[in-house]
């Protein structure tokens, strides 16, 4: 609940107000509903129970970033191994290209001069 991005502690006053707020809204507006949640505080050994829930998530959370960074750092490795290979394979397919048209151009030229052309 903490977690909660609408999560706020009240006192008595404030709730009060709260609950006044809401019946202005819903009287002015039909459409609006308004629904307020109390939590009851939990003992002292649930509270550390929670304390300790909360830093066993937020350990695992950090244990999954970091696997997930380590995993990202791997498949950007991997990336960019396959990226070179790519660039390879059409460097080496520039270099038969230029080959081949090397050797119909001389053979072009030996074939010509064969013909006095």
């Amino acid at each position: 609940m903490r977690e909660s991005q609408y999560y706020a502690t009240l006192n008595k006053d404030q709730f009060l107000d709260l609950v006044d707020y809401s019946e202005v809204l819903v009287s002015e507006d039909k459409t609006q509903k308004v629904l307020l949640l109390m939590v009851a505080k939990g003992t002292a050994d649930q509270e550390s129970e929670d304390a300790r829930r909360r830093k066993d998530a937020e350990t695992a959370a950090k244990a999954a970033a970091k696997a997930q960074s380590e995993a990202l750092s791997s498949a950007e490795r991997e990336k960019a191994r396959l990226a070179q290979e790519a660039a390879d394979r059409a460097e080496a397919e520039s270099d038969a290209d230029a080959k081949r048209k090397a050797l119909r151009e001389r053979s072009r030229s030996i074939i010509n001069g064969l013909y006095n052309r």
